[in-house]
């Protein structure tokens, strides 16, 4: 494991400790990132003392198109680690890598591989969660409103204690990837995503796409029926749930 007081992105490091060859289940750790990003290049707010910015390195075998299922399986452990130390917080997934509390994002999961012939040679985990940060200090220009575990529930969290929860909560299902498959992963998610069943719009490159959220794939693509009752797999998007209610 590395501690930063200061870096520029926790996953830049560990993308630079996969290529060094370095075994999978190495942590960085930032208290405060002048690079963050999210999905798409986006900027994650990254200020010092207040939130959880950390990266794992994974070496999984798997093929480099169910990479997907890698976001998934952390999204998990985060939620557990929530919901563990924060009982009754209202925590949920929203596909294909937020972490919710309500109807706002507290976190989000950017993964990013490297590929060696047809197989994964790392996958780089980065975890953002906004712990301890007061609402007013949160950005207002975000496509999903914002939110922290402490403007949602008051509760000011100890960010060691939680981070350790977190690793434990993403090893433990790491290890439920590795003994048993993709198929245990996806009905774990569904067990904690809100959105199934429910009317949501997906902005992507494609264009877009307005239905019903059926479901996931074998390699975790998102299943949409649309109003036609014709089914479509989406890879990856921006997704508005109509509501939580």
């Amino acid at each position: 494991m590395e501690l930063y007081k200061k870096t520029g992105s926790t996953n830049d490091i560990c993308l630079e400790l996969c290529r060094q060859q370095l075994p999978e289940g190495y942590v960085v750790i930032a208290d405060e990132q002048t690079g963050g990003r999210g999905r798409l290049g986006r900027r994650w707010i990254s200020p010092p003392g207040q939130n959880i910015y950390l990266s794992i390195l994974l070496r999984p075998d798997m093929q480099p198109n169910v990479a997907s299922i890698i976001t998934l399986m952390a999204s998990i452990g985060c939620i557990n680690a929530m919901k563990k130390l924060v009982p009754g917080i209202d925590a949920h997934i929203k596909w294909p890598n937020d972490l919710m509390i309500g109807a706002k994002k507290t976190g989000g999961i950017l993964t990013e591989s490297r590929i060696e012939g047809m197989k994964l040679s790392c996958a780089v985990v980065g975890i953002g969660l906004n712990v301890n940060i007061p609402g007013s200090e949160l950005p207002r220009d975000t496509i999903i409103p914002a939110t922290s575990i402490f403007a949602e529930t008051g509760i000011t969290l100890n960010r060691s204690e939680l981070a350790a929860a977190m690793l434990q909560e993403t090893d433990d299902c790491y290890t439920l990837l590795k003994a048993h498959g993709i198929k245990a992963v996806i009905e774990t998610w569904l067990l904690h995503t809100r959105m199934i069943g429910r009317h949501i719009t997906v902005s992507s490159a494609e264009g877009e796409t307005s239905g019903i959220a059926e479901g996931l794939d074998e390699e975790g693509r998102l299943i949409v029926r649309q109003q036609d009752n014709a089914l479509k797999t989406i890879l990856s998007g921006d997704i508005k749930v109509k509501s939580y209610d």
